[in-house]
């Protein structure tokens, strides 16, 4: 069975590429970029179980300065942003990972609740920060609609089978004027574009770039249409879309691979919408 575009659900989509024997396609609609398989609850939940190894650990561990400065940076905007005027603001953080957010936000005066599917993560970070992380589907949850002030989805959304409902169900959790966040790749960043540059123009033998931008986890990738299209969709006024490169800390790449990440970021400054990740704020009126 074909996946249709996850954003606009249209079944009009063409092949990009294949890496590692995943099919990316592109929506002829909305612009957006998925690949092409259909997940259950079961398979989604196998996907994330190693995320509590040491190996996903060190990765999702792998949170220096600059990024916790960014965190910061991220809540105290949802903070401006958000109209509800409750004296301590309700956060709820989908797919919490190791609760570093989590403990951010605590830190600066939310009141703070995670949703994990890894059962070891959802487990540490309920220990960690003292605070309610369900271990389950965002579908699966009984909770009282319009109960949170700030919705979080950091590096959450490019992960979900279903997008559209799971971010219908956070717009029915926020109250109005409410903040949702997202953070999620750009598919029209430059490292992008370069990176399929390499691998077409050596006939699919540079491949190396791609695996690590394009892979199983990472069921969409949108563009700046693509999300407009989504969020506006679903009810969503839209505050704020930004792009910006990730923190280079995160990305686990040899030194030499990591230097020419870095000068294909410094170039990308030059070039509007060519940073790798969206940063939006978008508010439930």
């Amino acid at each position: 069975m074909k996946q249709n575009c996850r954003v606009c659900k249209s079944s009009n989509s063409k092949f990009l590429f294949e890496i590692n024997n995943n099919r990316f396609m592109r929506c002829r609609n909305c612009s957006h970029v998925f690949l092409d398989i259909i997940h259950d609850e079961y398979s989604i939940r196998k996907m994330y179980e190693s995320y509590g190894t040491e190996r996903g650990l060190s990765y999702l561990q792998g949170i220096d300065s600059k990024t916790l400065d960014n965190i910061n940076t991220y809540l105290k905007s949802c903070q401006k942003y958000c109209l509800t005027k409750t004296p301590t603001p309700r956060l709820m953080d989908i797919g919490c990972g190791t609760g570093e957010l989590l403990d951010r936000a605590n830190k600066l005066g939310f009141t703070v609740e995670g949703i994990e599917i890894c059962e070891t993560l959802a487990k540490n970070s309920s220990k960690k920060i003292a605070c309610t992380v369900h271990n389950n589907l965002l579908s699966h949850l009984t909770l009282s609609k319009e109960s949170f002030d700030v919705i979080i989805m950091y590096d959450l959304l490019e992960h979900l089978q279903d997008p559209i409902s799971d971010v219908k169900i956070a717009y029915d959790l926020l109250k109005k004027g409410g903040v949702l966040f997202i953070l999620s790749p750009n598919d029209d960043a430059l490292i992008r574009k370069f990176s399929k540059l390499v691998y077409f123009l050596s006939i699919h033998h540079l491949d190396k770039l791609m695996q690590l931008l394009y892979y199983q986890d990472h069921l969409s990738y949108f563009t700046r249409k693509s999300l407009i299209t989504f969020l506006k969709g679903i009810g969503f006024e839209i505050i704020s879309i930004e792009v910006r490169n990730q923190e280079l800390g995160r990305l686990q790449l040899s030194p030499i691979l990591k230097l020419g990440v870095r000068l294909v970021f410094h170039i990308s400054r030059y070039f509007s919408n060519s940073g790798g990740k969206f940063i939006v704020y978008a508010r439930k009126t």
